[in-house]
């Protein structure tokens, strides 16, 4: 079994085989730009791994499962933050022709 990974920073493909981390977490590298999580994220997601991968043979007795998880669709607080777009900007007031010809008559008077 393995887990795919795209790397944020080079936006670079790999895989990482769940048993071999399992056995021996090693800290979780991107191979094409070397970008890489600390060694405690990876022992632990590694334990996660097989504290789940113990409850899913338990449910096999009773269920098959299949499961896609997507860091893009993570539920409630653990989704990603998305920016609002227009948060960076500076505020700017629209104003349609109507609108500034009256401003323009306001500065006028």
């Amino acid at each position: 079994m393995v887990i795919d990974f795209e790397c944020n920073g080079c936006n670079g493909d790999f895989e990482v085989d769940v048993g071999d981390l399992i056995e021996a977490p090693k800290p979780i590298k991107c191979p094409h730009c070397k970008a890489k999580l600390d060694a405690k994220a990876s022992e632990d997601f590694a334990t996660v791994l097989e504290d789940l991968i113990a409850q899913i043979s338990a449910m096999a007795k009773k269920f098959t499962l299949t499961m896609a998880i997507e860091t893009d669709d993570l539920p409630g607080a653990y989704a990603k933050e998305e920016k609002d777009e227009d948060e960076d900007e500076d505020e700017d007031i629209d104003l349609d022709d109507e609108d500034l010809a009256e401003d323009e008559a306001e500065d006028e008077r």
